[in-house]
């Protein structure tokens, strides 16, 4: 593949008009840059921000685009999740930004996963919270099932801890972490509510938006007041939960990440219930202050013993510039019994509002949404309709992004082995 090719497939993708291109690409050859070097030149793009590194991506597996999912038009990838990766997209006839979360096309391939998939999008559509990503729409397409959420402008909470480990002080600033931890957890309370247990909170399962408000976002490891109903599909007559992760820990499945992690969490899966989801923002929240997670360690196991059995560092002795009352509520959201936590996540909002000030500018709605598409994307719902071959949602996807997006999940599960 050299920058000719690379050239015609932006003008058939109409990713950029083809006198920009012409002009990229001649300037790209004028200062030196290889006619041959096709890769060099996606590189150039991208950092020139003429495409998406998604978009480079696809060009350079030879998928030229419009990369078309039904209605919605893809053009970047922005976070990865349990089941599935979200993406930057558009809803074409109504010109309405959104992300699509998109699970890979074989899901259904693993009776567990499809439960999973099947209980995320059931639960992505019962809430309604401004401190929980808003789900439009559960669609289908090409055999590809998705969830349309609200556009995302942002990065997780993650990306931010990342970003902020390279500074001199790795922690972010106290007001800012406990305003984010605050507004999880008023939308922690929300689902709570709904019976929604989430069992896997952690940074990157957090959105910060661009104006500094936290979201959540992944829903993959969710228990529902429902979830005794998948089993039953699956031929289980008692109707027992199927995440059970064993005491010895060793489990694949496990629910959760072992920094994030409650203890009785830990050791069953089925103990799992809104403390253990405190107790686990907790473990965001001392990252948050501090830096470093509650029990750095290089071998899981040990880490998943020291949340049972050690007892974390208070966050003031680590950091003295973080006042002792906020240091205290971290510590009772990190209490190894449930007992002794703080027992809703609205008992730890009304905490966390006796020893800071949190401005009113803080609240957040969202925002606002073509009324329009709203009520497109509710008729087309494919958990309240039973839609047909020629349904908006069901209108075929571009054979060339599904392999693509294939290719993206088979390449993400390459890196984590290479990783461990």
């Amino acid at each position: 593949m050299n920058v000719e090719s690379i050239r015609q497939m932006v003008v058939d993708g109409h990713l950029m008009p083809q006198s920009e291109i012409d002009a990229m690409a001649a300037q790209w050859q004028s200062a030196g840059g290889s006619p041959d070097d096709a890769e060099a030149f996606v590189t150039h793009l991208i950092s020139q921000q003429e495409i998406t590194e998604f978009q480079g991506l696809a060009l350079l597996a030879g998928i030229s685009g419009p990369y078309q999912l039904g209605p919605y038009e893809v053009y970047d990838r922005i976070a990865a999740g349990r089941l599935g990766s979200i993406f930057r997209a558009t809803q074409r006839e109504f010109n309405q930004a959104v992300g699509l979360k998109i699970f890979p096309t074989n899901v259904n391939q693993d009776p567990e996963t499809a439960v999973r998939m099947a209980r995320e999008m059931r639960v992505a559509v019962q809430v309604d919270h401004p401190n929980v990503v808003r789900t439009y729409q559960v669609g289908r397409s090409g055999g590809v099932v998705f969830l349309a959420i609200e556009d995302l402008q942002g990065g997780t909470l993650e990306n931010l801890l990342q970003r902020q480990a390279q500074n001199i002080t790795p922690e972010l600033p106290q007001m800012q972490a406990c305003a984010l931890i605050h507004e999880v957890a008023l939308g922690l309370q929300h689902l709570h509510e709904q019976g929604i247990v989430l069992r896997d909170i952690q940074p990157a399962h957090i959105w910060v938006t661009a104006d500094n408000h936290a979201k959540l976002l992944e829903f993959g490891a969710a228990r529902d007041a429902l979830s005794y109903l998948d089993n039953v599909a699956e031929g289980d007559e008692d109707g027992g939960d199927d995440d059970v992760v064993s005491a010895t820990m060793m489990s694949d499945d496990l629910l959760g990440s072992y920094d994030y992690l409650a203890p009785e969490q830990g050791a069953d899966a089925h103990n799992a219930d809104a403390r253990s989801d405190i107790y686990a923002l907790g473990c965001v929240f001392f990252h948050c202050l501090t830096g470093e997670v509650v029990f750095p360690d290089a071998n899981n196991v040990r880490k998943m013993l020291r949340h049972a059995q050690e007892e974390p560092a208070l966050v003031s002795d680590l950091k003295s510039e973080v006042p002792r009352p906020v240091a205290d509520v971290v510590a009772t959201m990190l209490k190894k019994e449930p007992s002794e936590r703080y027992q809703t996540a609205k008992d730890v909002a009304w905490a966390l509002e006796q020893v800071m000030e949190f401005e009113e500018h803080q609240s957040l709605v969202n925002a606002e949404v073509d009324a329009a598409f709203l009520e497109w994307a509710n008729s087309t719902n494919e958990l309240t309709t039973e839609g047909s071959a020629d349904s908006p949602t069901a209108a075929v996807a571009d054979s060339g992004l599904l392999e693509f997006l294939d290719w993206m999940y088979e390449h993400e599960d390459d890196e984590e082995e290479s990783t461990g």
